[in-house]
């Protein structure tokens, strides 16, 4: 799989464990303090989150880092 690949399927399974918890996208952001439209562009593959950024997601999902991989 390639990195860009990657990058969309994070994105992915960062949305789907999201709705899972019953969150939208304004909730998530609120709850890790990353703003809405970067929220957006994680979902959509549209850029790469740093490893500060994922852990930040993760605690405010609720989930290890590695399920979001």
């Amino acid at each position: 799989m390639e990195y860009e690949e990657r990058v969309i399927q994070l994105g992915k399974n960062i949305k789907q464990i999201r709705l899972e918890k019953g969150l939208t996208q304004i909730d998530l952001s609120t709850l890790c303090s990353i703003e809405q439209t970067n929220i957006a562009r994680i979902e959509a593959g549209r850029t790469s989150p740093t490893i500060k950024t994922l852990y930040r997601i993760s605690d405010a999902l609720g989930v290890e880092i590695t399920a979001l991989f």
